[in-house]
């Protein structure tokens, strides 16, 4: 008889979306993620660490009512919220206690926001981050997600030359 072995669904990031999605611009950045097979997060006890490329700028400290975690119908502020900034050649990383029990191969929504802190890049590309678990300590990284320049346009100036003979002498 032969039979086939499949790996265990692991944890895997799916869309991302930031808000705007031009250089060195703060808002809203939001991805979803699936949790593998033996990845549920317990309440208050289990920790999501997202970790930007370099060049991304995370303030000092977020503040928990700044991050949200949802899963299942349910949706919290973190419970705690810890960035890691070791140098500044190194990428930067968001610890963050979650909320709500997360179950096993489970969509899950993590989202700053726009008061968070968080700039996109300041040189336009493609970017990926990357996602671990305490229950799923090796980190996967996302698909790209663009960061584009800002466009502006000028308009030429238009002059009109007025008559200033009127007084004169």
């Amino acid at each position: 008889d032969s039979y086939s072995i499949s790996p265990a669904d692991q944890l895997s990031i799916s869309a991302i979306t930031t808000k705007p999605d031009t250089v060195n611009e703060g808002g809203e950045f939001e991805f979803d993620f699936i949790t593998g097979s033996s990845g549920a997060l317990s309440a208050n006890v289990d920790t999501i660490v997202v970790i930007f490329q370099q060049n991304t700028f995370l303030p000092a400290t977020i503040s928990t009512s700044n991050i949200t975690v949802s899963s299942g119908g349910f949706s919290d502020n973190a419970a705690s919220v810890t960035i890691k900034k070791d140098r500044a050649a190194d990428d930067d990383s968001v610890l963050v206690v979650t909320p709500i029990n997360i179950g096993n191969e489970a969509s899950v929504t993590f989202r700053l926001s726009s008061s968070a802190g968080y700039l996109n890049p300041s040189v336009a590309g493609n970017y990926s981050l990357k996602l671990r678990t305490s229950q799923e300590p090796t980190a996967v990284e996302s698909n790209p997600y663009s960061v584009v320049n800002t466009q502006t346009t000028v308009s030429q100036a238009s002059v009109t030359p007025g008559d200033n003979s009127t007084g004169a002498t």
